[in-house]
């Protein structure tokens, strides 16, 4: 399924994800929409003056996310990374291609300029964090701040595990009523425009 990436409604969290990923996260405000959480992490990522390429969205390690460009496979963490990786690759088509945890069925996104294809067409993809993030329980620092320094294991653990694509909402629902993490459900193109709004892609 071709789908348009321009996404203007908001997509607005539910009360109780809003206020346990403000909690864990030491955030000063809890995000209303999934684009105001979005938007704070590209406001810290602007003021950090990092960059983000996509280099930094793969992994040695073999994953359940892979990143088809040239004739290489890349790896990635979660398939957020991915579909950052593939932004930030420069050029098109680049294809993803995650597994869901719970059939094993392979979820495809051939990004291209404009649109993306996506395979199963009901494919959707959660985004969560874990129950707790220990090293920020005692500290003054946001989470933003912290996913900019912890080492790649740390940040894996916290939210990577929550960030996966699945063949549909019925798999959805049967990962979430197992997982310990709070996650919400979310549209594949909405995840594409928000990782529009921090990748660097002059």
């Amino acid at each position: 399924m071709a789908i348009d990436t321009n996404v203007d409604d908001p997509i607005e969290l539910p009360a109780d994800f809003a206020d346990h990923l403000a909690a864990v996260g030491n955030l000063e405000t809890t995000p209303g929409t999934l684009a105001a959480y979005w938007a704070q992490f590209a406001d810290h990522l602007a003021a950090s003056d990092q960059t983000i390429e996509a280099a930094d969205m793969y992994t040695e390690e073999p994953t359940r996310h892979e990143v088809h460009v040239d004739g290489h496979v890349h790896y990635s963490p979660c398939v957020v990374d991915a579909l950052t990786a593939a932004e930030l690759e420069g050029h098109t088509p680049v294809t993803v291609r995650s597994v869901d945890p719970v059939t094993r069925t392979p979820v495809t996104f051939t990004v291209g300029d404009e649109a993306m294809d996506i395979s199963p067409a009901d494919a959707v993809i959660s985004f969560g964090v874990a129950p707790s993030i220990p090293a920020l329980e005692s500290t003054d620092e946001s989470i933003f701040s912290w996913m900019f320094q912890a080492d790649a294991s740390s940040v894996s653990a916290a939210f990577c595990q929550y960030i996966n694509a699945f063949e549909s909402r019925d798999t959805y629902d049967q990962w979430r009523a197992d997982t310990t993490g709070k996650t919400v459900l979310v549209q594949p193109q909405t995840v594409r425009a928000f990782v529009q709004q921090y990748v660097d892609l002059d």
